[in-house]
């Protein structure tokens, strides 16, 4: 079998705010850049995908709060992993963060500020001071600057190219098999791969992700035998379920929303244990948007998931969030963060068709973001040589929870970093193994693509999300767990012998279903490994944490510890 053959010193695969820095910084440093994206620049993936008004980034410069430094970011970024993340990169994300938003405006991002010319600063999730930073239009601005920056330089962006595996039979990375959508296949030879996938928040029907986040870089770094860290920890968190899917976020709790089922009744005294009240999860929640099971806001998302699944929410799945008491001035001072944002939120929801004046939302738990992702150092190389990982795919810097803002931020740093590493690594002459494992890899795409079975990949992928939502999402245990993985197990038989595949589309599809059945089985077996309750990390037959496992849980292909 004969293939197109591609060479260049850096193949960055994928284009948000973490791959577009990775390349820039790679080119700058004099390599010859090459950036695989699998859908359009600037338009696709999950940096560029809007969920709320606006975006934070996490930064210790002190503008907020004088007595804020790396030293009390780096404390808050340890205190939210629960000893889940390395503190060697915590404290680099930490120290760099200061950084990030000089490096950004000198890359053409503009931030939010007051009348008074000063940013607009809220204290973001599970943060000790306010120090988070916001983008309008959440973090499409800072995709589109960078964007920017890339077309000045001379990398070669190629769009509409899906990473299919990676070359790197003998322990070291030395390039990757990419696809278009009509089935065409090359070998791009490269000294180092940065992959800057995203997560795979599209494993779940109810997700905050772009179609095209379909955890590509996970599945592909697992089948190379890379090591991943923390793929039990996810962010689920409250979204509008209706008409449009919008981040439902710690800004609204202050505000008290009343929560009725589709009945219209008043649901959640049932679900709130014996000395707790709503008001008091509410406040809990005004602290942090996602789940987690470090206070009694937990109690909100498990309640109304409770409700949903009892067939007692509306026709859309969802309950009821009522917030027509506010109006269109925050009950609070004028520089509480409720007011400094609910303006504009308020507008951003009525422009979505949301009428938060006069009708109650519909809200449910939705799928969010990855915690974890393949293991990096310092320079975001993964424990395979010339393998590189940046933004969602990444991991080591988070843990059990994540600090709000803090992943913008990490895009940028570890971005940063990967990209000059990546422009110095040696090349590397592809070996007859390489050669044989690229071939291995396009023989398989053209033998599903000879596969014209009956089955629609879309159809597979929607019993997968099914099964995920709900055995693998949100409360676990090992009944849930297993019979998920059961249910993979059968999809993974359907989908090699009886999936659609001859046409171009089809055959796309299905390598992404392909991808999302491995990440599925990867995140069902780590959650399997923690027998116990921490972070974004609920287990209802472990309920209680357990001493010996604060620490990051190591999943590889072949062994795992």
């Amino acid at each position: 079998m004969k293939l197109e053959v591609i060479r260049t010193d850096v193949l960055v695969v994928g284009s948000g705010g973490a791959g577009a820095r990775a390349a820039i910084e790679a080119s700058d440093a004099g390599a010859r850049v090459m950036m695989a994206v699998k859908g359009v620049f600037g338009e696709s993936g999950a940096t560029a995908y809007p969920v709320a008004d606006r975006a934070g980034l996490s930064v210790a410069n002190g503008w907020a709060d004088p007595g804020d430094n790396p030293e009390a970011y780096y404390r808050d970024i340890l205190a939210a992993s629960r000893g889940t993340c390395s503190p060697d990169l915590a404290r680099i994300l930490a120290e760099e963060s200061i950084s990030v938003v000089p490096d950004l405006e000198r890359f053409g991002v503009q931030f939010e500020r007051n009348a008074r010319g000063e940013y607009v600063m809220t204290q973001g999730c599970f943060s000790s001071r306010p120090r988070s930073v916001k983008t309008v239009g959440h973090a499409r601005p800072i995709v589109q600057a960078l964007r920017e920056q890339v077309r000045c330089r001379p990398i070669d962006v190629r769009e509409h190219m899906m990473a299919v595996d990676l070359v790197a039979p003998t322990g070291r990375c030395k390039g990757a098999l990419l696809m278009d959508e009509l089935g065409n296949s090359s070998v791009v030879h490269a000294k180092a791969v940065i992959l800057a996938t995203g997560g795979a928040g599209q494993l779940f029907s109810r997700n905050l992700n772009p179609p095209d986040v379909t955890g590509d870089g996970y599945a592909m770094a697992y089948r190379a035998g890379a090591a991943l860290v923390n793929m039990e920890f996810m962010q689920y968190g409250f979204s509008t379920a209706y008409p449009n899917w919008n981040l439902f976020g710690y800004m609204y709790w202050p505000l008290r929303p009343r929560l009725t089922n589709g009945r219209g009744e008043e649901f959640m005294g049932q679900y709130i244990p014996s000395g707790l009240t709503l008001d008091g999860c509410m406040a809990q929640h005004s602290r942090h948007y996602p789940f987690t099971t470090e206070d009694t806001s937990r109690y909100l998302e498990m309640g109304v998931q409770k409700e949903i699944t009892a067939g007692r929410g509306t026709s859309h799945d969802a309950v009821y969030a009522d917030l027509t008491h506010v109006g269109s001035r925050s009950p609070f001072a004028p520089d509480h963060p409720v007011s400094k944002l609910w303006p504009r939120t308020r507008q951003y929801l009525i422009e979505r068709g949301l009428d938060v004046d006069n009708k109650p939302v519909e809200i449910a738990p939705f799928a969010h973001a990855f915690n974890g992702g393949l293991l990096i150092d310092e320079n975001g190389e993964s424990s395979i040589p010339g393998l590189f990982a940046v933004g969602e795919v990444a991991s080591g810097m988070h843990g059990a929870d994540r600090l709000g803002g803090a992943m913008l931020v990490a895009c940028q740093v570890f971005g940063r970093r990967a990209g000059v590493r990546a422009a110095s690594v040696p090349g590397a002459r592809l070996s007859g193994a390489d050669q044989d494992v690229a071939r291995e890899s396009a023989a398989f795409v053209s033998k599903l693509s000879d596969t014209h079975g009956t089955v629609e990949p879309g159809s597979v992928k929607k019993e997968l999300q099914d099964a995920a939502s709900k055995d693998l999402f949100l409360v676990r245990s090992a009944r849930s767990l297993e019979t998920f993985l059961g249910k993979v197990e059968g999809l993974e038989s359907r989908s090699v012998s009886k999936v659609q595949a001859s046409l171009g589309t089809h055959l796309w599809a299905a390598l992404e279903v392909r991808n999302l059945l491995l990440v599925g089985r990867i995140v069902a077996e780590a959650a399997l490994m923690r027998k116990e309750t921490r972070g974004s990390h609920c287990r209802e037959d472990f309920p209680e944490k357990v001493p010996e496992l604060e620490k990051m849980l190591t999943i590889r292909r072949d062994a795992v510890r």
